[in-house]
């Protein structure tokens, strides 16, 4: 006889809790360590890179759930139509 079992709590963890915020939430952090002192604004000339406001390609199977906000950081999912806008 076999009996399985689930490995994981039936219920949906909260959002800010999933995989996927978590792993969002630490590369966008990662990036602002590694790049956020470069000022890459061109002098003036074009925007420079805000690591605290972040775009993210949507995913509704993934990011719908996803939390916009995360301590420091503001995630923007964008379909890919609206993408090349940004």
């Amino acid at each position: 006889m076999l009996w399985v079992i689930p490995a994981f709590s039936q219920e949906n963890p909260e959002p800010k809790d999933s995989l996927y915020s978590m792993a969002l939430a630490a590369a966008a952090n990662q990036m602002q360590k590694q790049w956020g002192y470069i000022d890459d604004g061109d002098r003036g000339s074009r925007i420079r890179t805000d690591y605290h406001h972040r775009i993210v390609r949507k995913n509704p199977e993934i990011t719908d759930d996803l939390p916009s906000q995360s301590d420091e950081f503001h995630f923007e999912y964008l379909d890919d139509a609206a993408l090349p806008a940004r």
